[in-house]
């Protein structure tokens, strides 16, 4: 696991080292360059060690006439190497990067299909004088690009590239979709010229330019895989085994291994079997007991259930609710592109924890809610076909209802949620559930000038493409997973894990996303993942051996933290200092008034608008941290 950049085109070389030095808290183990200015190409590395620690792991990495720059890890890599060994590969190491070298050498761009792991990473081939670029199916591994007159960069942050850039022109419409999501979805960044490959897509550049771009892989469904035709208690018992192999399949590596443990059924899934190979595993949770969100159930009971029970260490991370603004301050700088979700400091606690306690690589159960069916809005989905029963006006009266009711309170908040977009149907209903902020909000607070230049622009266009691209044919609640898996997994989950873990140069593996599991869970009946009322009903049928039932049947909470209560108490004269008059007039995209007023509705529970405003101000942020400097 570490930090790549490279490009290919007229940028003199030592922007590369410039950058090289903005991604060292990837791989603070060691870094080295590769540089061919008569064929105007350089690559740069900075290394985690986990396979093979030695000087031998060394990247940039040639073989031949090939030179890697690679961020990842491929669990298959010892069958691979063994089968290369067959052929008559002679290996000079032990590492994975030298195994997708050989690889390519022996397969070509069909290399990709070979790969069982978490990658993206850049070949560049003297020979043909080509750079190939790839990044790994679900998108766990982030590359950024930047293709304008002078060339093409790459780089595994979008910092990374900024010293390849001579205008740092702001993308409105990425910004749009970002406070309506809280991220934003595809290749979008807030950088005109700067996007990310799509997960599951390869590119090859020639003479600082593009020329082809491919998708290598597809993410599975129940038509692809085929529906599965076995009884319950066959896919029950399936669905921890195929979980085992997951799990054990990546504790792989050479320093030790360590887990999240938030208490939740999938963190507790992945450190049981994790367990059944370590049984000394070290687990890391928050303190979030005190000062919670209203009507949130706290982890930390449940964590130190569950590490009871697997006798396992359960190490805990205490907040500092002082340093706040500064550990936000702190998590917009290495996020990159903005995200306004408060998930991502439990991320960096932890992982700056397991690395004082010498842990390079931890294991997350990130992605079980996203193939499984774990969030609200799933259950919503299936709640909401009933209400093409009720008589549209009932439901027009009802939403304007809610509208008079205290939203500090979480049951008004949920209910106004679930009839905001009631009436819609097709795919923006699906999109319609993965909003944050109100259209309405928005508008009021934009200015006029920021309108215009968003005015023809549609945030969600992207998601609507995508589902355009699958079966019609398949069932609403699996569209939803799939535009989970594609969109709010890669671009929202995905992203920020990788970016806090690896600020402080931690490595982290998500066994629920393992090609096979995910294989396998594509071709469950949607019909097992969510029973009735019960999310992920699979899971916990599958789970009842290893797990206490209190722990498989808990409240379901994000790993997050209490966000309204921060904007309206902790954070509140950090929001005004941030976000004043003469700043707002300075950036030109929200309206100063505008914005008082909707930070006093929210506060007296008029509106819900919190999230929102946290939007604005890590929007803020990122404009101090990458626009002004």
């Amino acid at each position: 696991m570490c930090g790549i950049v490279g490009y290919s085109g007229s940028y003199a070389a030592d922007k590369l080292k410039t950058s090289l030095n903005l991604l060292l808290h990837r791989g603070p183990d060691s870094n080295g360059q590769f540089i061919d200015n008569a064929a105007r190409i350089g690559l740069a590395h900075a290394r985690l060690s986990i396979l093979d620690v030695s000087d031998a792991g060394r990247q940039p990495m040639s073989y031949e006439n090939l030179i890697i720059s690679y961020n990842g890890e491929i669990y298959n890599f010892v069958e691979l190497r063994e089968e290369l060994i067959a052929k008559g590969h002679q290996f000079k190491s032990k590492t994975d990067t030298e195994v997708i070298l050989r690889l390519y050498r022996e397969h070509g761009k069909d290399m990709l299909q070979y790969l069982d792991g978490i990658f993206a990473f850049a070949i560049w081939n003297k020979v043909d004088e080509e750079l190939f670029i790839a990044r790994d199916g679900f998108g766990i591994k982030p590359l950024y690009y930047l293709d304008d007159k002078n060339g093409f960069a790459f780089g595994s942050e979008v910092k990374s590239l900024l010293p390849f850039i001579s205008d740092r022109q702001l993308d409105e419409t990425a910004i749009d979709s970002y406070l309506k999501f809280l991220w934003c979805p595809g290749k979008r960044t807030p950088f005109k010229n700067i996007k990310k490959l799509s997960p599951g897509h390869a590119m090859v550049v020639r003479q600082g330019s593009i020329k082809s771009v491919w998708q290598w892989y597809n993410l599975p469904t129940s038509k692809s895989v085929g529906l599965s035709k076995e009884n319950k208690r066959s896919i029950i018992n399936q669905t921890s085994t195929v979980l085992r192999e997951a799990v054990h399949r990546q504790m792989i590596s050479d320093v030790p291994v360590g887990a999240f443990l938030s208490g939740g059924l999938d963190s507790s899934s992945v450190v049981c079997f994790a367990r059944e190979i370590n049984k000394n595993i070290q687990c890391f949770t928050i303190d979030d007991t005190i000062g919670g969100e209203i009507g949130s159930t706290p982890d930390l009971p449940y964590a130190r259930r569950v590490a009871k029970h697997l006798g396992v260490d359960l190490n805990v991370i205490n907040m500092e609710p002082t340093k706040l603004a500064e550990h936000l301050k702190k998590m917009v700088y290495h996020l990159d592109e903005p995200i306004s979700d408060p998930a991502p400091l439990n991320a960096l606690f932890i992982s700056q924890l397991a690395r004082e306690s010498g842990i390079k690589v931890l294991l997350s159960g990130a992605g079980g809610d996203d193939i499984l069916t774990g969030y609200r809005r799933h259950l919503a989905l299936n709640a909401n076909y009933w209400l093409k029963f009720v008589p549209s006006s009932f439901l027009a009266v009802a939403t304007k209802g809610f509208e008079k009711f205290d939203f500090r309170k979480p049951i008004f908040r949920k209910f106004s949620k679930f009839l905001d977009g009631a009436s819609l149907g097709g795919a923006e209903l699906l999109i319609n559930y993965f909003r944050w902020a109100k259209t309405t909000h928005l508008q009021d607070v934009y200015t006029s000038d920021f309108k215009k230049h968003i005015s023809e622009c549609v945030g969600s266009q992207v998601m609507h493409e995508y589902i355009n691209t699958i079966d019609q044919e398949l069932p609403q609640l699996e569209k939803m997973l799939l535009l989970e898996q594609r969109f709010f997994l890669a671009d929202h989950n995905l992203i920020y894990t990788d970016k806090m873990s690896m600020a402080s140069g931690v490595e982290v593996r998500v066994p629920f996303l393992d090609k096979e599991f995910v294989t396998f869970a594509a071709g469950i009946p949607v019909g097992l993942k969510q029973s009735k009322t019960q999310a992920k009903w699979i899971l916990k049928e599958a789970m009842k051996p290893f797990l206490p039932h209190d722990i498989i049947y808990r409240p379901k909470t994000g790993f997050g933290l209490p966000i309204r209560r921060w904007i309206h108490n902790d954070l509140s004269e950090f929001v005004n200092d941030t976000l004043n008059i003469d700043t707002l007039k300075k950036r030109n995209i929200f309206s100063f008034d505008e914005l008082q007023k909707l930070i006093i509705a929210d506060k007296n529970g008029k509106i819900d608008a919190s999230y929102l405003i946290f939007s604005m101000l890590c929007l803020e942020l990122w404009m101090q941290n990458f626009i002004d400097q």
